[in-house]
């Protein structure tokens, strides 16, 4: 199927309206949503389309982004960075496809719209903002997401002065993708691309022509050719951006698309009321003079966790969370991170986190398995293996925030049909405990499916093969099978609240069994650790890494087991690095943080995950320690402006890998408010 991007850009008529016609209603509860400006920082104008290094706004699922303009450049003020597109897999349409231009026509000469100190150039949550003031006039520019295909910029001119004055106010812009091309046709003007259609539509009631560039690149829109300001009078247009992959999804947003424009105070109403929601929600506190660091470091992971937020499209059914929009690897869906991200989303958006799980779950086989990754087109998705269990984890998640049997209902007999899939293909000597494995009898599908791609622990793994499509590693996984213990618990508890009171009992028997076997065969008592076990000797596979603290998370060590993972997980020379634990432990001859993915970094799920489970087991000085110090130590966390990336050096603190990372931030939120939802 051919691939398709349409963007819309439609405009009011430029409205004059008096100063006190256009004053703000004061909110009836906080508003914290103009508390934090610039947690996360989206000023740049990239370089070219292709420049990931230049970062972006998103919200409401959207599709495409923007940005703020540097304040260095000038050139671009009074208007947006963009879009970013990733309708196109991550791209930068323009640097600047919307800007705002003034006219004196008295003066018969522009007017200098530039950013000054003192005044607003800010990304605050879920909107952009810029307040401008220039030659006795107050311009203001906001930018917010609609819907999942509409974002809305209100562009706002107030007369300063105590004389009228002749204003004309147009938009303008050019494109900076190489492959795209401006037209415009009865008030539309379109975007096309080499191989899809594009549209981006001006429209306003007095059908304000459209001039195209000589180069079909640039393009010219007069709102009016003469709008006379009285003394603290406003004139108001409003634009809608609207990304679309093909004509029927565009036809199908008209209708929003007239609402937008025709009660664009009710758009900004909703979305200042979701996003306080949002941060009231995680923080529950009234606004203060002084935030502290630990409270933006929680509004930087909601902002990433929404940011990087997809509504349905093509092949994906319902809204799920992309790992990071500004890695184009990253345009998917992938089962573990969403069950990291549901967990998180449940503390402040549960009806988003519902649909984490479920866009999974669409594609669930008849087998019961779940694909590792799906796309926006389902030829894309990866059958080659699925990920860690941690699916019912975050349905319960969402049930103690919502108290609603009807989606553990929904879900209970997916995730039974799941649990049940790995027993069936993943468990080769049938004794109950399993193997990672894949379906085509790959190694490295199979090394995927623990999510650890590179871990040590696989160096000398082969592959044993279950049935027709159904391979497993030679050994068997402690975090795995610790897993698997924790969802018995959750999914017992599920049917307990649906009334399924013997499969409850008799998950819960299962869940015994299975701790008595890691206790006694996966804990080596000679150095105090949990560890995967070769299939065939049952020997243990000593290599330190995270799957060793994953029975502490789950609840499978005895305490005395407990005690003894401790002692290792504060050793300096081990897990309590600078940024503690990594994913190898640092005396082992081959960590190497800056060339191994997971041999060495620290990754914040599983830093997460020791932390929990050292407080699980009444270690809460120990977790506090390492909680304050990963938050301290790792590049840019607490750093406004920074972004919370994918993983960090244990020794250095430098932040590694893709930035905006979902599941990194979803456990930043929930180390930040100290949360535990235990099996």
């Amino acid at each position: 199927m051919a691939r398709r991007i349409v963007l819309r850009l439609s405009a009011l008529a430029v409205l004059l309206i008096g100063a006190v016609g256009c004053a703000a209603k004061i909110p009836a509860e906080p508003d914290l949503q103009s508390s934090f400006a610039d947690v996360l920082d989206v000023h740049a104008i990239p370089t070219q389309a292709d420049d990931l290094s230049a970062f972006s706004f998103l919200d409401h699922g959207a599709w495409h982004g923007f940005g703020l303009p540097p304040r260095s450049k000038e050139q671009f003020f009074a208007g947006f960075t963009g879009p970013f597109l990733l309708t196109h897999r991550g791209r930068w349409l323009s640097q600047g496809l919307v800007r705002l231009s003034l006219f004196d026509v008295e003066a018969q000469r522009p007017i200098d719209l530039v950013w000054r100190e003192g005044q607003l150039n800010s990304r605050l949550p879920g909107r952009l903002s810029q307040r401008i003031e220039a030659e006795g006039l107050e311009v203001k520019l906001d930018l917010v997401f609609a819907t999942h295909r509409s974002s809305l910029i209100r562009a706002e001119v107030t007369n300063l002065l105590s004389t009228p004055r002749s204003i004309r106010l147009e938009w303008n812009g050019n494109l900076f993708m190489p492959e795209a091309t401006l037209e415009a046709d009865s008030g539309e003007l379109r975007v096309g691309f080499q191989d899809s259609t594009a549209r981006v539509v001006v429209t306003s009631s007095r059908r304000a022509p459209i001039e195209i560039g000589g180069d079909g690149r640039s393009y010219r829109l007069v709102g009016s050719a003469k709008e006379r300001l009285e003394k603290g009078a406003s004139n108001l247009s409003l634009l809608t951006v609207s990304a679309f992959f093909d004509p029927e999804e565009q036809e199908s947003e008209r209708r929003e698309i007239s609402r937008i424009l025709e009660s664009p105070e009710a758009v900004f109403e909703e979305n200042r009321r979701r996003w306080n929601g949002y941060l009231q929600a995680v923080l529950g506190q009234e606004p203060q003079e002084s935030w502290s660091d630990r409270q933006r470091v929680i509004v930087k992971a909601v902002e990433t966790l929404i940011g990087n937020w997809r509504g349905p499209a093509g092949d994906l059914l319902h809204n799920g969370l992309f790992p990071s929009y500004a890695y184009r690897g990253f345009h998917g869906v992938w089962s573990w991170d969403s069950w990291k991200h549901a967990v998180a989303l449940a503390r402040f958006a549960p009806d988003l986190a519902k649909d984490q799980l479920r866009v999974m779950f669409d594609y669930q086989n008849s087998a019961g398995m779940v694909a590792d990754v799906i796309y926006r087109d389902q030829s894309e998705n990866n059958w080659r293996d699925t990920k860690p269990p941690l699916a019912s984890w975050a349905v319960w998640s969402i049930y103690l925030r919502t108290r609603e049997p009807s989606f553990l209902q929904e879900m209970y007999p997916k995730l039974m049909h799941y649990h049940r899939w790995w027993y069936a293909d993943r468990d080769h000597d049938r004794n109950g405990l399993c193997e990672y494995g894949s379906t085509d009898g790959t190694r490295i599908a199979a090394a995927w499916e623990s999510g650890m791609d590179n871990a040590v622990r696989f160096d000398d793994a082969a592959m044993v093969q279950n049935g027709p499509s159904a391979w497993s590693l030679n050994q068997e996984s402690v975090d795995l099978n610790s897993y698997l213990y924790a969802e018995k618990g959750y999914l017992a508890s599920i049917s307990e609240v649906l009334g399924i009171h013997d499969e409850s009992a008799r998950l819960r028997e299962e869940a015994q069994a299975l701790r008595t076997m890691i206790q006694t065969r996966m804990f080596d008592g000679e150095s105090g650790y949990f560890y995967d076990i070769w299939l065939e000797d049952k020997q243990p596979i000593r290599v330190q890494g995270p799957e060793g603290w994953i029975p502490l998370w789950t609840g499978v060590a005895t305490p005395e087991q407990a005690e003894r993972v401790r002692r290792i997980l504060v050793d300096p020379s081990k897990f309590a690095t600078t940024v503690p634990f990594p994913t190898l432990a640092a005396d082992h001859p081959e960590f190497n943080p800056l060339k191994g993915y997971w041999r060495g970094p620290v990754w914040l799920d599983q830093a997460y995950f020791a932390i929990q489970g050292l407080r699980r087991y009444g270690f809460e000085r120990e977790a506090d320690l390492f909680t304050q110090r990963l938050l301290q130590h790792a590049q840019g966390l607490l750093a406004s402006g920074s972004p919370i990336h994918e993983n960090y050096h244990p020794v250095s603190g430098e932040a590694l890998n893709a930035p905006h990372f979902s599941w990194s931030a979803a456990h930043v939120l929930l180390l930040a408010t100290d949360q535990h939802e235990a099996p």
